[in-house]
């Protein structure tokens, strides 16, 4: 065979070896340029009315309303604004990167199988608005720069595309659990009015005591320390609930709670106890507090800093437009000092005289 055959030969072996090539390489996906996670939901970003999250323990379906995101499978309590927003921008930016395995017996090594499949910890979304489908949200990447591994419910192939996307998987974790936030130090007196037991008023002698006095005590009694009263008296401090609902039917109505503050605002808790769990109801209003006497120093310095009048009614404001209407489950550390009885500050009884020890 002359060198001009073999140039041929060698030729058409090399064409056909660029075919087989380009064929093996179409056999699956392929792309040819970053393909948007959601297509077009960047441009459309505001015509998202919805986010519907399905776990293997819960349905939550978060909206878009006229005030701003809601849960509305819980009542329509008031989303956490910035985590729609973290979401949703994250979902528009969200590149696919690699394509990964179409097996479903792999499926669950990417966290990437149905949110129904055994051992599930993975999430579905959907975007009502936009033409979204059902997404599964898998595992992170470990590798490489950040990323997530996700699956078109409808089809096989799963993929690696861009970006930590990480959407909250409770509809508690939804929420702006933030309630309310009053240092026991802005506190001049807490009421405490169980339904059943002793009323009793934790008095703060001045501005500056750290401990609050209890009355009234039993005669022959005492204070188990001098700062029993106080986990009472600190229960609005940096309130985050645990559970909250539009109604509580069939609870108990347990008492009552009223916090007034140095700057003439009054907190009342409302407490309901249903299946042994103690529920919460707020709600405020302003009382001006007594003017300083001329004959009290430095009164002008005292002021500046402290929050105005203005401030105080606008707080007042904002607890009864965002909690009212709303009962709200507390932590157990806080919930075990809400109508906490007068026995539990008080030492214990000194055992009887003239008891007999035991053999």
């Amino acid at each position: 065979m002359n060198s001009k055959k073999l140039l041929i030969l060698a030729g058409a072996l090399a064409v056909a070896a660029v075919a087989v090539m380009l064929l093996d390489k179409q056999s699956g996906p392929s792309i040819s340029e970053k393909t948007a996670l959601i297509p077009g939901l960047e441009r459309d970003i505001n015509n998202v009315a919805a986010i519907s999250v399905e776990t293997s323990d819960e349905s939550i379906r978060v909206e878009r309303t006229a005030e701003g995101w809601v849960v509305a499978s819980r009542d329509n309590y008031p989303a956490d604004l910035s985590k729609a927003r973290e979401l949703l921008v994250k979902l528009a930016e969200a590149k696919l990167l690699e394509a990964k395995t179409s097996k479903p017996e792999n499926y669950a090594q990417l966290g990437v199988q149905s949110v129904d499949a055994d051992d599930a910890d993975n999430l579905a979304i959907a975007l009502d608005g936009v033409d979204s489908g059902t997404i599964i949200i898998g595992k992170t990447a470990t590798r490489g720069g950040p990323g997530t591994y996700v699956r078109r419910s409808d089809e096989s192939q799963s993929w690696l595309a861009s970006g930590r996307i990480t959407p909250p998987k409770t509809a508690l974790d939804w929420m702006q659990r933030d309630v309310i936030n009053v240092a026991s130090a802005d506190l001049s007196r807490v009421e405490v009015r169980p339904v059943d037991g002793t009323a009793y008023t934790l008095i703060k002698p001045s501005k500056e005591a750290f401990n609050f006095e209890v009355e009234p005590i039993p005669e022959g009694r005492e204070l188990s320390a001098p700062s029993a009263g106080n986990g009472v008296a600190g229960i609005l401090a940096s309130i985050r609930f645990d559970d909250v609902r539009g109604a509580v039917d069939g609870a108990v109505a347990a008492g009552s709670m009223v916090f007034y503050s140095h700057h003439g605002m009054q907190v009342q808790l409302d407490i309901s106890t249903l299946d042994d769990s103690k529920w919460v109801a707020f709600s405020a209003d302003y009382i001006a507090p007594e003017k300083a006497g001329d004959d009290d120093q430095n009164v002008e310095e005292v002021a500046a800093d402290e929050p105005t009048e203005q401030d105080v009614k606008a707080e007042v404001d904002r607890i009864n437009a965002s909690l009212a209407g709303w009962y709200y489950q507390l932590p157990s550390y806080k919930a075990g000092n809400l109508l906490k009885p007068l026995e539990d500050l008080l030492a214990p009884l000194p055992e009887e005289q003239g008891e007999e020890l035991e053999d």
